[in-house]
């Protein structure tokens, strides 16, 4: 304990339990003529329980707990010796073995754990429930309009949710907490239409439109709620007071919503090996989640009375609260082009050769950390996305070179402690190489070989603090991998 922390290590196990019960019924019922080809309607059950406990504890070892152990003056530990070494044959490059060090071995034997309790660790343990009942009708549309064939279908969804949460509230200086528990029950009604139209010379125009929901994230359903002082607490005016603070989930939200259109044109040739299309998307958000910061009194939470505040405790019983929310407006749209061309369409003597891309640009006004930071991009989303793949595929041969890029996102990945934290990632090109061959005749007809290299040019992942002339943040090389594989069809 070199530092004088009072302990050796430090030990993080995360337990998540994630069970899903799930029951579905369909029906359908088809027709000779008339507009509607057949209708189908059910009903779909889930029940679903995740749980989430953080089990973590100081670290002592063994000949030395707390410190105090006479054989470990000033903190030095004595412990019986141990083999902790480890020898892996290697042979190659000049090595024949690699040293190892066994940190499993040593960790069961050396130390002891040391349980910690305290707010921090509570409010990551919690757990919530969902019933979802889905009732739904759809009647498949196959006629004529003149001479335009029509096929689609239209339908309507009633989803009824039954949501709940237990978690705990802890106050500053407490470990466990008190219980705390909330919840939500409401009815969503999801109208859809899908309408294809079949016109001359191989063209076809695509019409969508309904109602979207995506359920809200399970940790931001959570009941839980941590209440803590910051003496430096920087306010959306960016002066520093010292505050109350509340940190929670909420057990009531609503999922993410929205109508969203869809428009697209394809145009298909060369006997329908070949397609170009062009589609436009719209998505008209009625509400999403955000992390809202909002005010809260200190006063209202009875089981944390005056008397047990804190020496330094802030004056002002007014204090700031967030938590995960449902803001309303905002819009998600763009474009896509998508072209599949096998070359002999074009030129016969290149028969076997061909093309595949694609290429979109989609932009968001929804604000994701509301309207305090306007300027937040929505997570996951690249302005560009695009994929391009070239191939062969004739006498058993088969070779494709894909490439792959995205520009800039925000995405959320595991931080400090185990908890969800935002990083902007930068754009990347991936190139990724797949070569092969199935024997024709003979004794190995019928035999596959394949070959792939991914990440070929060992594209870096990295991320920096964000805008256009972010500095770099992290930068990880996963290099790149190979592999081989044989496969025999009888």
């Amino acid at each position: 304990d070199p530092g004088g922390w009072g302990q050796d290590g430090y030990i993080k196990d995360f337990e998540v339990k994630d069970s899903l019960t799930s029951l579905r019924f369909d029906f359908e019922r088809t027709f000779d003529d008339g507009w509607f080809s057949s209708v189908e309607f059910g009903a779909n059950l889930t029940d679903r329980t995740k749980s989430r406990a953080s089990n973590e504890a100081f670290l002592d070892l063994t000949a030395c707990v707390g410190g105090v152990n006479p054989s470990c003056p000033d903190g030095f530990s004595q412990p019986a010796p141990v083999n902790l070494a480890t020898n892996s044959a290697f042979n190659a490059y000049g090595v024949s073995s690699i040293f190892g060090y066994d940190a499993l071995r040593a960790y069961n034997t050396l130390y002891t754990r040391r349980g910690n309790s305290n707010s921090d660790i509570s409010n990551k343990n919690w757990e919530v429930n969902e019933q979802v009942t889905t009732v739904f009708f759809q009647a498949n549309v196959n006629t004529d309009l003149g001479p335009i064939p029509v096929k689609g279908n239209i339908g309507i969804q009633a989803v009824s949710v039954n949501q709940s949460s237990d978690g705990l509230r802890t106050n500053p200086g407490t470990g466990v907490g008190v219980d705390i528990s909330g919840g939500a029950s409401y009815t969503d009604f999801l109208p859809s239409l899908n309408l294809s139209f079949g016109l001359p010379w191989d063209q076809f125009i695509r019409f969508a439109a309904g109602r979207q929901v995506a359920r809200p994230r399970m940790d931001d359903l959570r009941a839980n709620a941590a209440v803590g002082f910051d003496p430096n607490y920087r306010r959306p005016d960016n002066t520093i007071v010292p505050s109350w603070t509340l940190t929670s989930g909420n057990p009531e939200l609503k999922p993410w919503e929205a109508n969203a259109y869809d428009l697209s044109y394809e145009k298909y040739f060369g006997g329908n090996k070949a397609y170009f299309s062009a589609a436009y998307f719209f998505k008209d958000l009625k509400t999403y989640i955000y992390n809202d910061p909002g005010r809260f009194d200190i006063r209202d939470i009875t089981e944390f009375p005056p008397s047990q505040y804190p020496s330094n405790a802030p004056t002002d019983p007014i204090g700031f609260s967030t938590r995960p929310v449902n803001g309303n407006g905002g819009t998600v749209k763009g474009y896509e082009l998508a072209v599949s061309v096998p070359l002999d369409v074009l030129w016969e003597p290149l028969l076997g050769f061909g093309i595949q891309a694609n290429y979109s640009d989609t932009t968001s006004s929804v604000q994701p950390l509301g309207p305090t930071f306007p300027n937040e991009p929505l997570p996951g989303l690249s302005k560009y996305v695009s994929n391009i793949t070239a191939y062969y595929e004739r006498f058993g041969f088969s070779t494709r070179v894909s490439q792959r890029h995205r520009s800039q996102f925000v995405g959320e990945v595991q931080g400090f402690g185990g908890d969800r934290t935002r990083r902007t990632f930068e754009g990347e090109t991936v190139t990724d190489v797949q070569m092969g061959y199935t024997f024709q005749s003979g004794a190995m007809k019928n035999l596959s070989i394949l070959l792939q290299v991914n990440n070929l040019e060992n594209e870096p992942f990295r991320s920096s603090f964000g805008g256009d002339n972010a500095r770099p943040r992290e930068y990880f090389e996963y290099g790149r991998t190979y592999l081989f594989g044989v496969n025999y069809r009888y």
